[in-house]
């Protein structure tokens, strides 16, 4: 089986609890190491929070994959199959249609997945996107429209991940250290998650404008992790200790595959 090489492009239904759980900011760091903790169990900061009662914040949204928050409050959207992005008010409210991404399939799993706001979106109106295509996958930066009645694509960030009907990842974030780091799906062939020349099934890692981290375990590859634990409690997958590309970073925990995967 071959794989096509990654490159580097050098321009360019409720919602009730969800939006409440996560409100957590686009700018908040990934969940540092959680641990196995076991339900009523204790941390060092103290006991371990329990969920309330459920507020219903929006409704109507379809089949909504990706969210992040903006720095007035507000929170984007993202709804798989339509490749639209809708604002909610950050009281919660009737969503606003933003715009629809370019070039989004929907698929059985596929379609507009995961965002995140860039940590300078009140200057630059960015917002990054993993988009599922007809001949694959792609990360890409959108430009938000100051009254949030239309968007763009500005450029690609990172393309060459194989698309399939299934298992495509999705899950974008910004880390602590302002890079972009995003799981993808093995395509539902399990060989590419210990493939070297496949993006699939691993975690990459890249510059918010696409480059590649000199300190990524390969200079001229994106790919900074192939192999992931699952933590049963939090849903997080820690990607820690050594891997065939070397050394994860401690303590970094990005959200469990089963989200990344959720239709």
């Amino acid at each position: 089986m071959s794989h096509r090489p990654f490159r580097r492009a050098a321009t360019g239904v409720s919602l009730i609890a969800a939006l409440a759980l996560t409100a957590c900011s686009a700018f908040q760091e990934p969940i540092i190491n959680a641990g196995n903790v076991q339900p009523g169990a204790t941390r060092s900061g103290g006991q371990v929070a329990t969920l309330g009662v459920p507020t219903e914040i929006v409704n109507g949204l379809k089949a909504p994959w990706g969210l992040t928050f903006l720095p007035d409050g507000s929170a984007l959207v993202s709804q798989r199959i339509t490749g639209d992005i809708v604002r909610v008010p950050a009281g919660g409210g009737t969503p606003q249609t933003v715009g629809t991404v370019p070039g989004v399939v929907a698929s059985s799993e596929g379609g507009l997945l995961g965002i995140v706001a860039s940590r300078d979106f009140a200057t630059d109106r960015t917002v990054y996107a993993y988009v599922s295509g007809a001949r694959e996958n792609a990360i890409v930066a959108l430009r938000i429209a100051d009254d949030f009645r239309s968007l763009r694509q500005d450029r690609v960030l990172l393309d060459g991940i194989q698309t399939a009907d299934r298992h495509h990842g999705g899950r974008i974030v910004i880390g602590p250290d302002s890079n972009l780091w995003i799981g993808t799906g093995d395509a539902f062939e399990p060989q590419n998650a210990a493939d070297d020349a496949a993006l699939n099934g691993k975690i990459l890692r890249i510059r918010p404008d696409g480059s590649i981290p000199r300190d990524n375990p390969s200079p001229d590859s994106p790919i900074y992790r192939e192999q992931v634990e699952p933590l049963p409690l939090d849903l997080k997958l820690q990607a820690g200790g050594e891997g065939p590309r070397g050394k994860a970073p401690k303590g970094l925990s990005v959200p469990y595959p089963s989200l990344w995967n959720r239709s």
